[in-house]
């Protein structure tokens, strides 16, 4: 029985504020300390089912950053795929350490989605991040 993200009430958030979801199996506390800095709430992952278990009856996301090789059986954007059906304005960037145009070969990227190739620096990882929620 697939695992399900059911929509729940949003949280309290802050103005500028919003709740971004971390799921990376190398990398995660990174990313997700530079997006406290940033003055988001974050929620960490280290797989896919472990995400979709996490946000079950949770608050909605609105950003999820995900490796696109999760271990697990659910890869990043089959994450992202589940997690838009409850939260059809959920942004998402990927991280990847494959070149962007060997990911977008998998198909295309939806409105709201974005890649990051790895490396990167905390700054590139910022700007993103502030471009893609203020749209």
């Amino acid at each position: 029985m697939p695992v399900s993200v059911r929509e729940a009430e949003p949280l309290d958030l802050a103005p500028g504020e919003y709740l971004c979801l971390s799921v990376d199996d190398n990398g995660r506390l990174v990313i997700a300390e530079t997006l406290r800095e940033l003055g988001h709430t974050v929620k960490v992952f280290e797989n896919g089912p472990m995400a979709l278990a996490g946000m079950d009856g949770g608050p909605r996301p609105d950003l999820l950053i995900s490796d696109v090789g999760l271990p697990g059986g659910i890869n990043g954007r089959q994450l992202a795929d589940r997690l838009h059906l409850p939260s059809p304005g959920l942004k998402v960037l990927f991280v990847t350490g494959y070149d962007e145009h060997a990911v977008l070969a998998e198909g295309s990227l939806d409105d709201g989605m974005s890649v990051l190739t790895k490396p990167f620096t905390l700054p590139a990882l910022a700007t993103r991040v502030s471009q893609m929620l203020e749209k």
